[in-house]
């Protein structure tokens, strides 16, 4: 594991659990409590957490950082696994979709494989990949520029692609969502493609797991108004999701 892909694994537990000590992050990691220290030390010189006695404290903030691909795709995967199945329910034979990139769009790939006749649209090559051998499935990948280390394709052709496209559904994937920033990304250069992908779908259901809720990421996508609906995990609290069905955003916690 790299250091930074260690980092912000570690950056999850002691935002998960306010407070961790540095036997206990070794003991997680399966790493000495030197290295546990190097990486405290450097998240600390960096304003992520704060340094206390035999162990480190989160330092809250309100806009989401972007983790490596490797960390998200391992961060409650048994939780994306339930959004993408649920998600699958949603998709009806002889359709035409699109979807986005991302750990928990990509978990919908088993599902799709036991829908028949679809024509299916992404802009990211591992669900492409997964999908690229299904028999039952027209696969349409949008051309672009590969953002290195994320496996999704952005830019003009991308944009291209999108302005002549109309699907039944888009199922769209976010870094924060938030009752009133609506959903939000890190990463600037997918903004137009992703909105470009809203442009032309019939409906639109975000797949989140119920970490992003109540936060805010770097640039806005869309209100939550635009949602069709929500799938995320029963994790979500009861609060949050009358908020969102409140707004007329139909929640699926499964």
């Amino acid at each position: 594991m790299l250091p930074e892909e260690r980092q912000e694994l570690i950056t999850h537990e002691i935002k998960k659990s306010k407070y961790c000590s540095i036997v206990d992050l070794s003991t997680r990691l399966n790493v000495s409590t030197a290295t546990i220290r190097r990486d405290l030390q450097a998240l600390s010189a960096s304003n992520v957490i704060r340094l206390t006695r035999g162990g480190a404290a989160y330092v809250f903030a309100n806009t989401v950082q972007e983790p490596a691909y490797t960390v998200k795709s391992a961060l409650h995967l048994e939780e994306k696994e339930r959004i993408g199945l649920a998600a699958c329910r949603l998709v009806k034979p002889g359709e035409t979709i699109l979807l986005d990139t991302g750990t928990t769009v990509f978990q919908m790939t088993p599902g799709l494989r036991e829908i028949q006749n679809l024509m299916v649209a992404t802009n990211d090559v591992l669900i492409a990949s997964e999908l690229a051998s299904c028999a039952n499935v027209s696969l349409c990948v949008l051309g672009g520029l590969v953002r290195k280390g994320y496996y999704t394709t952005t830019g003009f052709w991308t944009q291209q692609a999108l302005e002549s496209m109309h699907v039944d559904r888009f199922f769209l994937s976010c870094d924060a969502v938030d009752i009133s920033g609506g959903c939000s990304i890190t990463n600037s250069e997918e903004i137009l493609v992703k909105q470009l992908m809203l442009n032309a779908c019939n409906e639109c259901y975000l797949l989140a797991d119920h970490t992003k809720f109540e936060s805010v990421a770097f640039i806005r996508v869309c209100g939550v108004e635009r949602l069709r609906g929500i799938i995320t995990g029963r994790e979500l609290s009861q609060k949050t999701r009358q908020e969102y069905e409140a707004m007329g955003v139909q929640m699926i916690l499964v």
